[in-house]
């Protein structure tokens, strides 16, 4: 049983793995297992992009689907066989699927989500800017006419 859950997190994605036993009657137990991904960012959703939105809720769907309790029901002398059994089942599709999360981009779904993206801040200092420039004056007069107004003075 150990061996079957060290290959399950040496292959995939996961930081650990949980295992609780509950007593059900007399001589059954309940072994339900719990592998930990690592922690990410909180990802912005409700994007302007649908595709963005698409990408961030598969990949919580993922991470959900992933850290689904694996429960398996035995008697005591049965059991270790039987969470092993369950992880051979279950390995291959816990390794893929790991490794799929692994490889997405985590960075470039963030970056995605930000583009277009305009701090109220920054809105409000470049009104604030646009207020304040100074005033053009325009002068109709010709630098030699400008010159002799001001000596006649």
């Amino acid at each position: 049983m150990i061996k079957a859950i060290q290959d399950v997190l040496n292959k995939g994605a996961f930081t650990g793995c949980n295992i609780t036993f509950k007593q059900s009657k007399e001589d059954t137990l309940y072994a339900i297992l719990s592998f930990q991904l690592p922690n990410e960012p909180d990802l912005i959703q409700n994007h302007k992009d649908d595709a963005v939105n698409k990408a961030l809720d598969a990949r919580s769907q993922l991470r959900s689907a992933l850290t689904t309790p694996i429960v398996v029901t035995a008697t005591s002398a049965s059991l270790s066989e039987d969470i092993t059994a369950e992880l051979q089942m279950v390995t291959e599709q816990l390794i893929s699927a790991s490794q799929v999360l692994g490889g997405s981009d985590i960075k470039s779904l963030i970056a995605d989500s930000l583009k277009n993206v305009k701090s109220p801040t920054n809105s409000k200092m470049e009104a604030k800017a646009s207020e304040n420039k100074p005033a053009k004056f325009e002068v109709s007069q010709d630098e030699d006419d400008l010159f002799q107004d001001i000596e006649s003075l």
